[in-house]
C-alpha cells in the first residue's frame, strides 16, 4: 500500500465541517469563560504546532513502537496570567485485551540528570499559544 493511499486512508472520516468546528470552539469558550473573569480575550483558544518541530520529533523518535505524540494543556504559573500552554509527549500503542481497544502510553525519558528536574527529557515544549500568536480573522477565532 502507498505511503499516500494509507495516509488518506487514515483521515478518512476525521475532518469536521466548519460548522461543527465552529460550534466546538464557540461551546469551549462560553464554557471557559467565567474562569477568565468573563473576558473572552483571555480564553485560550488553541496554539500552533509548527510543522519544523513535528518533523523533529518524528526524527528522533524513528522507533516503530512510537506512533504520535500526546498534548498536554498546562500553565506555566498557578494561574491563567501567563496563558495556557502545550506540551508534547511521544506514545506508544498498546493493545489492550481487556478492553478491545488501543492504549496510547506515554513515553518519558529522561537522557541525563535528576528525573524530577533535567529538561534533558522526552517532553517538549515548542508549542505557540492563541492567544498570542493568534490569526483574529480565523472563523475559528
Amino acid at each position: 500500500m502507498s505511503t499516500k493511499k494509507h495516509h488518506d486512508e487514515i483521515l478518512a472520516g476525521t475532518s469536521i465541517s466548519l460548522t461543527e468546528a465552529m460550534d466546538r470552539t464557540n461551546f469551549f469558550r462560553q464554557a471557559a469563560k467565567p474562569l477568565f473573569g468573563n473576558n473572552t480575550e483571555l480564553v485560550p483558544k488553541g496554539f500552533v504546532i509548527p510543522f519544523e518541530d513535528i518533523s523533529a520529533l518524528m526524527a528522533k523518535f524513528s522507533d516503530p513502537s512510537v506512533v504520535g505524540v500526546r498534548a498536554y494543556f498546562t500553565l506555566t504559573q498557578d494561574d491563567f496570567t501567563g496563558g495556557i500552554r502545550g506540551v508534547l509527549v511521544p506514545v506508544t500503542a498498546q493493545y489492550d485485551e481487556t478492553s478491545n481497544t488501543v492504549i496510547y502510553k506515554d513515553l518519558i525519558v529522561t537522557y541525563s540528570g535528576d528525573e524530577a528536574t533535567s529538561s534533558d527529557t522526552s517532553i517538549f515544549d515548542f508549542t505557540k499559544p492563541c492567544p498570542d500568536a493568534c490569526d483574529n480573522s480565523s472563523k475559528l477565532s
